[in-house]
């Protein structure tokens, strides 16, 4: 059984973490709610800074998540699972 340790959301070596995850056991759905997990985190954590606006630096920091995510959905398009992808996007 293979699995992907996460010390946490915020390391700058998340992203290559799960590219390598994704590498080793083709598990893009995976590495999809991890990066979607870790995206909101951020956002989260930044409002709670009571930062209003988002600026280029907090867009910046989850431009490496948006590759797995985007993945994924494109793929769940490719199967014509469009419901799936759009609990996916809610969620």
């Amino acid at each position: 059984m293979d699995a992907v340790a996460l010390g946490g959301l915020e390391g700058k070596g998340l992203p290559k973490v799960l590219q390598n995850f994704v590498d080793d056991t083709a598990d893009l759905q995976t590495s999809a709610f991890v990066a979607a997990y870790a995206c909101t985190a951020h956002f989260v954590r930044s409002s709670d800074n009571k930062q209003e606006k988002v600026n280029k630096v907090q867009v910046q920091s989850v431009a490496p998540f948006k590759k797995f995510i985007q993945s994924y959905r494109d793929y769940l398009n490719s199967l014509q699972l469009w419901n799936v992808r759009a609990d996916f996007d809610v969620s």
